[in-house]
């Protein structure tokens, strides 16, 4: 009998705790994939992987670089798909998930691009040195929301 509350008293604890899932950790921005690290997740995340590609119209043309990482992520930011456009530019990104132990997970698509407006606009504007005179920029395809982005670029692409 005492072995009957025994195993009962494990089975309560591991449900309690639930599984924590261990995922690979990693970042890249000059290749396809990256590898790294197997971290264990908090319980209730899964392993995710994110793909982005930021292009800009530059004096020699269209310039664009890739991002691709893995982390362990919630489940509301998995299978995510969309674009932001910047001004003479866009940010498209992309995620997958899985969920078992070190899983491989599947880099996913990018979205196709869409050059047609939708009608929406955003403000948008690139600060002189004392001041920024906001402009509107066209929302393309399903692009359906404003973002504020507030940061400084160094180094070259």
């Amino acid at each position: 009998m005492l072995s009957f509350w025994w195993l009962l008293g494990v089975l309560l604890t591991l449900a309690k705790f639930g599984h924590s899932l261990s995922c690979m950790k990693c970042s890249n921005i000059t290749a396809a994939m990256c590898t790294g690290p197997s971290v264990t997740c908090t319980s209730g995340l899964a392993c995710r992987a994110l793909y982005a590609e930021v292009s800009a119209d530059g004096s020699s043309g269209t310039i664009s670089t890739h991002f691709v990482g893995m982390s362990c992520a919630s489940e509301s930011q998995c299978n995510v798909q969309g674009s932001i456009g910047i001004v003479g530019g866009k940010i498209k990104l992309a995620t997958s998930c899985c969920t078992t132990d070190n899983c491989n997970v599947t880099l996913p698509s990018l979205p196709a691009d869409n050059s047609v407006a939708n009608g929406l606009t955003c403000p948008f504007c690139v600060p002189s040195s004392t001041s920024c005179n906001a402009s509107s920029m066209q929302c393309l395809g399903n692009e359906n929301q404003c973002v504020l982005l507030n940061g400084s670029l160094t180094g070259s692409l």
